[in-house]
C-alpha cells in the first residue's frame, strides 16, 4: 500500500506542470462533462498527455544503487522481506468461470 501511494504521489509530482491542449484553431481545448453531485453540465480543461518518464529514472537508479559497490546488498536493510508472499488474496482457491455462471443460471431460473 505504501509503495502504491508513493508511486501515486510520485506520478502526480511529475505531471503537475502540464499546459491546456490547443485544438485544431489554436484555441484552448475544452470538452463539456456532466457532474453527478450538482446534475449539472461544466466545462472541463483538456491537458497535454501525461508523463509516464519518472518510471524509467526510478528504475536507472535502482540499478545504480544495486551496482554501487559501497551499498552491502548483505544489510538486511536492503533487501526484500524474505516471507513468502501468499498465492492468493482470497482465503479459497478460485473457482472454475463455467461452475460459476451455471450456479447463478439455477439460482435466477427458480
Amino acid at each position: 500500500m505504501r509503495a502504491r501511494a508513493q508511486l501515486t504521489i510520485l506520478d502526480h509530482n511529475s505531471n503537475t506542470g502540464r499546459k491546456q491542449k490547443l485544438d485544431s484553431s489554436g484555441k484552448r481545448h475544452t470538452i463539456v462533462a456532466y457532474q453527478k453531485q450538482s446534475k449539472s453540465f461544466v466545462l472541463r480543461n483538456v491537458y497535454e498527455d501525461k508523463s509516464y518518464q519518472f518510471r524509467d529514472d526510478l528504475v536507472e537508479r535502482v540499478q545504480a544503487r544495486r551496482r554501487d559497490e559501497m551499498v552491502d546488498c548483505r544489510d538486511p536493510s536492503s533487501r526484500l522481506p524474505t516471507k513468502d508472499l501468499p498465492k492468493h488474496v482470497a482465503p479459497v482457491e478460485k473457482p472454475d468461470k463455467a461452475m460459476l455462471l451455471h450456479q447463478a443460471r439455477l439460482r435466477f431460473s427458480k
